[in-house]
């Protein structure tokens, strides 16, 4: 179950299994000192695929200091999707992709529309701490460092086969 609570600032948080989201103090200043580093590392236009709603500060920071970059969220529960979209006004629920088993991420068409141009990973530390496995998995999968990885990349990029070799590409293995 997902608790709603209010930091010291009056901000509403989200904490699940008795670990917080965001700050309870202040959750705006937290995402937005994130969202600087992150976006840092970002080139106007790049897509963004975050790693992670939390209580959806992070993301709603990043969109205001980078207008012209699409932002997506990967995120494993549906109830924490829920509560960060009441709470923060400012997500665009049409990219937030909700679901729980990672190797079914490739069969979402918004998922695809994410991964249809440049993009970089942005990890919510205190989602990826909820779950590290789910995210780990999701972070290999769009690093396609795995051969699973890379073959469910290809999957959601078929224009990109005819371009590779295919000895090079059995001959990757599991070493990416």
């Amino acid at each position: 179950m997902v608790e709603v609570i209010t930091a010291r600032n009056g901000k509403r948080v989200l904490k699940k299994d008795g670990k917080l989201l965001a700050s309870a103090f202040d959750p705006v200043r937290e995402a937005t000192v994130w969202a600087d580093k992150i976006k840092a590392g970002v080139d106007e236009g790049e897509t963004v695929i975050i790693l992670g709603m939390g209580a959806g500060y992070h993301v709603e920071e990043l969109a205001l200091s980078c207008p012209k970059n699409p932002i997506y969220v990967v995120e494993k529960d549906a109830e924490i999707a829920e509560r960060a979209l009441e709470i923060c006004h400012g997500l665009e629920r049409e990219r937030v992709i909700v679901e729980p088993d990672w190797i079914h991420l490739v069969e979402s068409d918004v998922f695809r529309e994410a991964l249809s141009g440049v993009y970089r990973i942005a990890i919510h530390g205190p989602s990826y701490q909820l779950a590290p496995d789910y995210y780990g998995a999701v972070e290999r999968l769009l690093r396609g460092r795995d051969r699973l990885s890379f073959l469910l990349l290809l999957k959601t990029r078929p224009e990109l086969l005819p371009l590779l070799d295919a000895e090079a590409v059995s001959a990757i293995g599991d070493e990416a």
